[in-house]
């Protein structure tokens, strides 16, 4: 017997057994609404342009990268003000904003993607249905989104000492008195990190700032430390805590050397 007709005989065999009951279960999508979904029909002369057309290529995005942010800019060629009532993404992770809400004949307006990229490796393609005061049922446009999200590569073993997330180049460093030494640090978590130095705990006379204020996840930066050498106890040594991780003192500590 051929694998077809055994592959025959099995539906047949199951259907039989499982009767109208299973049948009736079964529920058959009409090619016509498979249609509207893969191609949604849209208003027809709606007067809503896009100066660049209804595609739209976000480009190759790095994971890492944060929010992508495109601004569409559309023109009302019609006779009478068009009202945006409703926008739908097809994915969660494809925000859109109508920055007017209604514009009148001859004027444009601007839509505003924001796409996040965080675990969407691979090419994307989204739908931006838009809805507005034409039609309460039929989109009056629709948008193709597109584009290709890579993989960042880890940069996180290039900076050896760890402080939570917060990574750094070294955690004992030479600082001369009067001037500013960078540590090359990088933000190996998943949440943007906020940092000072913490002057209940840091000896005096310690200053530190982060370029840029703000780590975003996976952004590597500067802690820019400077230290005045008239507050200077000999003998004793000079740590500065860092504020604004969640870890005891001592795993957010930075030992200085006072250099000639």
């Amino acid at each position: 017997m051929s694998f077809r007709r055994v592959i025959y005989v099995c539906v047949l065999a199951t259907i039989t057994f499982c009767g109208a009951d299973a049948l009736a279960q079964i529920k058959v999508v009409p090619r016509e609404k498979i249609e509207q979904i893969a191609n949604p029909q849209t208003v027809a002369n709606s007067g809503m342009f896009f100066l660049e057309g209804r595609s739209v290529d976000l480009g190759a995005v790095e994971e890492s990268a944060g929010v992508v942010e495109r601004e569409i800019v559309w023109e009302n060629r019609g006779d009478k003000p068009i009202s945006i009532t409703k926008l739908n993404s097809s994915c969660s992770c494809l925000s859109v904003v109508a920055v007017e809400r209604v514009v009148a004949p001859k004027e444009q307006g601007v839509i505003r993607l924001r796409f996040n990229p965080q675990q969407r490796l691979g090419g994307v393609s989204y739908r931006v249905l838009i809805y507005s005061s034409l039609s309460e049922k039929t989109p009056t446009a629709a948008l193709n989104i597109t584009g290709e999200v890579l993989s960042s590569a880890d940069q996180s073993g290039a900076y050896p000492e760890s402080c939570g997330a917060l990574r750094l180049m070294s955690r004992s460093v030479k600082i001369t008195a009067g001037e500013s030494i960078r540590v090359a640090c990088m933000n190996s978590g998943g949440e943007p990190l906020r940092l000072e130095a913490d002057m209940a705990l840091s000896s005096s006379g310690v200053e530190m700032r982060v370029e840029p204020a703000v780590l975003d996840a996976g952004a590597q930066g500067d802690l820019v430390i400077r230290y005045d050498a008239a507050q200077y106890k000999s003998g004793q040594p000079i740590l500065l805590y860092i504020k604004g991780l969640q870890l005891p003192p001592r795993q957010r500590c930075i030992v200085l050397e006072l250099g000639k």
